[in-house]
């Protein structure tokens, strides 16, 4: 659910090696296509509040991730809610039913743990449970998303004129 450049730079950061960033973009990309093309998934997004917290750096990458989220929140198959980081799971990870397995993949900086083992996915689905509990509903979340953005943009043009009033 990330926007390109925004995984760029959590790949950099250390999600990837350093020679396999463009290998692994490529590789989200193509899995968020074939999921968005999928007539029968359903595919619920829970996010941490804490996501909503602007980095110290690179403003106009996380304004455009948020964009990003609001234009996904009107996919027709997509849930996207926020709730409380105190009820969010530790890590992302990826849940996946079907009518013959369920499994859980979570990624981590190195690797990625692929779960199958019933009280693993068990815990990981009191886990989904407890964040949905708590979580916004769809419209709440999209207001405050849209809230968030309205506020880095005033933030932005504010220090923008400020510049231009103290160079001018």
């Amino acid at each position: 659910m990330r926007t390109r450049d925004t995984a760029a730079r959590i790949a950099r950061a250390g999600e990837a090696p350093a020679d396999q960033v463009d290998v692994h973009l490529d590789a989200l990309r193509e899995r968020q296509r074939i999921l968005f093309n999928q007539k029968a998934a359903d595919m619920a997004v829970l996010l941490g509040t804490d996501a909503l917290t602007p980095p110290p750096s690179d403003l106009d990458i996380f304004g455009a991730q948020l964009e990003y989220l609001l234009r996904l929140a009107t996919h027709p198959r997509l849930d996207i809610r926020l709730t409380p980081i105190v009820h969010a799971p530790d890590r992302p990870f990826t849940l996946t039913r079907t009518h013959n397995t369920t499994l859980a993949v979570i990624h981590t900086r190195r690797s990625t743990l692929w779960f199958h083992r019933r009280e693993e996915l068990d815990n990981l689905s009191r886990d989904i449970d407890r964040a949905r509990a708590s979580a916004l509903s769809p419209d709440d979340t999209i207001t405050h998303i849209t809230d968030t953005l309205q506020r880095l943009r005033a933030e932005n043009d504010h220090n923008t004129a400020y510049d231009l009033v103290r160079a001018g």
